[in-house]
């Protein structure tokens, strides 16, 4: 998925406290779903969305293309299901 190839890496989200949300395949869907990072009831406004949306994630790295976007918005707006 979108958080393994581009969120997860060393300086990126990966399992350091310093970079939270830890974005390591094992930790990453509790970390967004109880962390406060998805709002399903509000999809465009989760903090996860604008961060991405923005341009500003993945940071030090190009901006996830307008379709990982969508991508991430529709799993949002569809719940947020551990799939």
């Amino acid at each position: 998925m979108i958080f393994n190839r581009d969120c997860s890496r060393s300086g990126g989200h990966d399992a350091i406290p310093s970079h939270d949300p830890s974005l390591v395949p094992e930790n990453a869907y509790n970390e967004l779903k109880n962390g406060g990072f998805i709002n399903t009831n509000d999809p465009e406004n989760s903090i996860l969305y604008l961060s991405v949306n923005g341009g500003g994630m993945p940071a030090g790295r190009a901006p996830l293309s307008e379709n990982d976007k969508k991508i991430i918005l529709a799993w949002i707006t569809e719940g947020a299901k551990n799939n």
